[in-house]
């Protein structure tokens, strides 16, 4: 059961009907004569009493203040849900306000402010299309509105660009290509008195070093101590051996660093390949309010950098990125 304010949603917008205007729906009237149909008989607008009635939806005159008691599978519950994805915000978010790029330096995507109120702004466009598409009649109605939506969040979208540092995406992509190797190469001799399997424990820095760059959580150029916390973890209060333990580690990592480093400037100066990229909207959670974003922050990152054109319609973006990046987004 869902309560829906059915007046609020459709009284004085011009909202279509369509065939959904035949739909008999009950509700409270005054005793005398017809007048507004409410959707609760102890609204404080019946002042003399009332009467239950049904009506067709397209003939009657809703009270704005009254939530309408209606099954999920109700016809108008839907449609509520779907006039109401569509309605057109004002201006675009605060935070997609054009940057100064000179007062605040590229950062990762997953620090990059605006990135949230972007994804926000997309997801509202693909939910009106996909409104649209449920409800075919609204279209003439809902274009304006969608035009609107979709000029929103590409401002958003643009807000974000100089904000996300286009060299650490790339290096990213750089790195999810690398190997651990033989990471056995830097472990000092005095690895055998740590009290642990130090071969394991470079694996597990490293690992938890790639996964943080290439989900896009850590800046590549700043992940050196991302790797390093698995030496703490694995050492807990132990003093001994861990020192020796974390020049090993950074041993082992500074050089990829690098090697990313070298790869984006590379790469950054190739001409960009063309590829597509399905745009997917923020999902709710328990809570109506918290939204996870399926995109990791690279790739929200990457979407939002090397985004060339958009298809609402379809929710499929176009981007022209550098091979790495195209190569990366291809593995998945």
């Amino acid at each position: 059961m869902r309560l829906v304010r059915l007046g609020t949603v459709l009284n004085n917008s011009g909202v279509p009907l369509g065939p959904l205007g035949a739909v008999d729906i009950e509700g409270h009237t005054a005793v005398a004569g017809r007048g507004v149909l409410h959707g609760q008989g102890n609204c404080r607008a019946l002042e003399s009493g009332s009467r239950k009635v049904r009506v067709q939806l397209a003939g009657a005159q809703l009270c704005g203040a009254c939530a309408w008691p209606l099954e999920e599978d109700h016809p108008l519950s839907g449609f509520a849900v779907a006039v109401t994805r569509l309605e057109t915000p004002a201006v675009a978010p605060d935070s997609a306000a054009a940057p100064d790029p000179m007062a605040q330096p590229a950062v990762p995507a997953v620090r990059a402010p605006g990135v949230r109120a972007w994804r926000r702004a997309q997801t509202a466009v693909l939910l009106g299309y996909a409104a649209v598409r449920e409800f075919s009649w609204l279209e003439q109605w809902a274009q304006p509105r969608l035009v609107a939506m979709a000029d929103v969040a590409e401002r958003a979208r643009r807000a974000v660009v100089p904000l996300v540092d286009p060299g650490d995406l790339i290096a990213a992509a750089c790195v999810a290509s690398m190997e651990p190797g033989h990471v056995g190469a830097v472990l000092p001799q005095s690895s055998a008195t740590w009290g642990l399997d130090g071969e394991a424990l470079l694996r597990q820095a490293w690992a938890q070093w790639h996964a943080e760059c290439v989900s896009g959580t850590m800046s590549v150029a700043m992940s050196l101590p991302g790797a390093r916390s698995a030496v703490y973890a694995a050492f807990g209060r132990r003093r001994k051996g861990r020192d020796e333990a974390l020049d090993s580690v950074q041993h082992l990592i500074t050089p990829l660093i690098e090697q990313a480093r070298q790869c984006a400037e590379a790469q950054r100066a190739l001409p960009g390949r063309r590829c597509e990229l399905a745009i997917p909207p923020l999902e709710s959670g328990a809570w109506p309010t918290v939204q996870g974003d399926p995109l990791t922050p690279w790739q929200a990152g990457v979407l939002a950098v090397h985004q060339a054109d958009v298809d609402w319609q379809t929710g499929r973006a176009v981007l022209l990125a550098p091979a790495p990046v195209v190569d990366r987004l291809a593995a998945g």
